[in-house]
């Protein structure tokens, strides 16, 4: 049960990191062309908070409980909490200028997840 716990919180982590790494890279875009203005709400900094907050409890669930258990290897926190902080500053200082910046923080929330994945599939294959 705890496995498949820590899979399906792995693999809404890479969703999570994902959809952060789209929605900070491409809504200043849309919002920019004017078609799509009245998503305006999208933008808002609540938005921004809520995708830092959801990505952190799922991965301190995640990454923390996995080290714990299973791969005893602190490389995908230490790539998350990269993840985190680029996201944090972005958040901080709401530059709307800044596409790559904060799109690189999603994606190594899910590349932290996936690689944390990763080494719990390897574990769990191995003979004991």
């Amino acid at each position: 049960m705890k496995q498949y716990l820590l899979r399906k919180a792995d693999m809404l982590g890479i969703g999570v990191g994902l959809i952060c790494a789209i929605h900070c890279a491409l809504l200043p875009v849309v919002l920019s062309s004017g078609v799509l203005s009245a998503i305006s709400w999208a933008d808002h900094v609540v938005m921004d908070v809520l995708f830092l907050i959801a990505s952190l409890v799922i991965g301190l669930y995640a990454l923390v409980k996995s080290y714990r258990m299973y791969n005893h290897s602190i490389l995908p926190i230490v790539i998350a909490s990269v993840g985190f902080v680029i996201i944090g500053y972005t958040i901080l200082i709401h530059d709307h200028t800044q596409l790559v910046l904060p799109a690189s923080g999603g994606i190594l929330l899910a590349i932290a997840h996936y690689y944390n994945y990763s080494l719990r599939l390897k574990h769990s294959t191995q003979p004991k």
